[in-house]
């Protein structure tokens, strides 16, 4: 079988971690035949129809795009990907074009679709709703922590115990209130708070404005390879996420034995399980009482050892061969 797959999405996020897992299971599989659509960017709003050109182009049996840019004309089966439909919710991401492009190009590509692949539950009940799809033209997989995120080695050294946030700076991320519920609740006398993942500085008049330039420390854009070590090393990974697909910070600070501190919203609670501290993402007080509570102990190595028997419930291995099925039905069809 010809593959054609969409590796531009691959980098340090939900998206680039099944784009890079569906690669390595296809390049190792010596009956697909695996081409690559050629462009070092995605550019809107023009990316459907260069992705018509490259299918053209390639001729291949299936087209797989591991995020939700389509091409706008196609005759061959595609399987396209919405791990969530966040631009469509928050006002800083919502725009006329946007709002336009999901309504108009991406929902007729997903209606032609062989397939939709989704992440979590969650997203799958509203995209149904959204695209009025069929329940089964919707194929839910879950993600999983990749094979390096385990309690075993190197762990971060910092002056003092800290907290962790992984993610970027995105508002639904909702960094904001976690740095102001760090501040309310007085852990600062005690622990720092380590925020990972957008460049040096991006947080820094937050941290100014609580007054916790001596506790709060940026670590940056952080490379994959030093995430486990920093997961490790945590005191508590917190993230009080206002909307999820899925989730994977989360499950990736849970497989190194870092107990976590979550939202109650979304694809959260089906990704943490009984294993997490739940908190309301949209009250400050809620937030601190969450990071507050991880300071007992009895909680604390609870809440560790069950996060990471959650995390033994995910495995690439079974995503990817529920994506290599749905594969090989499409291009059958």
């Amino acid at each position: 079988m010809k593959v054609l797959i969409d590796q531009r999405w691959s980098g340090m996020h939900g998206i680039g971690r099944i784009t890079y897992e569906v690669m390595q299971f296809l390049q190792a599989d010596p009956t697909v035949d695996l081409e690559f659509v050629g462009r070092d960017h995605i550019n809107f709003p023009v990316d459907p129809l260069f992705l018509s050109s490259e299918i053209a182009r390639h001729k291949p049996d299936l087209f797989f795009s591991p995020g939700f840019n389509p091409p706008l004309f196609f005759s061959i089966p595609i399987i396209l990907t919405l791990c969530d439909l966040i631009p469509l919710h928050f006002a800083e991401t919502r725009n006329p074009g946007k709002i336009l492009f999901y309504n108009t190009v991406v929902r007729s590509a997903c209606r032609r679709s062989a397939g939709i692949l989704t992440i979590s539950d969650h997203a799958k009940r509203e995209i149904l709703e959204w695209g009025e799809f069929q329940p089964e033209k919707v194929h839910r997989v879950y993600l999983a922590a990749g094979r390096e995120f385990e309690p075993e080695g190197m762990c971060f050294k910092n002056r003092r115990p800290y907290y962790l946030y992984i993610g970027n700076g995105s508002p639904h991320k909702n960094v904001p209130r976690l740095v102001e519920a760090f501040a309310f609740s007085g852990l600062s006398r005690e622990f720092d708070l380590l925020l990972g993942g957008m460049a040096a500085g991006y947080w820094s008049d937050l941290i100014g404005k609580w007054g916790l330039e001596g506790s709060v420390r940026e670590m940056g854009l952080l490379p994959d390879e030093e995430l486990p070590s920093l997961y490790r090393g945590a005191y508590c990974f917190a993230f009080p996420s206002l909307y999820e697909g899925f989730g994977l910070p989360p499950l990736e600070a849970m497989a190194c034995g870092t107990p976590v501190v979550v939202s109650n919203t979304t694809s959260l609670p089906e990704v943490v399980g009984e294993a997490g501290y739940y908190v309301d993402p949209l009250d400050v007080e809620s937030i601190a009482d969450g990071l507050l509570r991880m300071t007992d102990q009895t909680l604390h190595e609870e809440l560790a050892q069950k996060g990471l028997d959650q995390a033994q419930q995910f495995s690439w291995e079974k995503t990817i061969a529920e994506i290599w099925r749905m594969m090989r039905d499409a291009a059958a069809s």
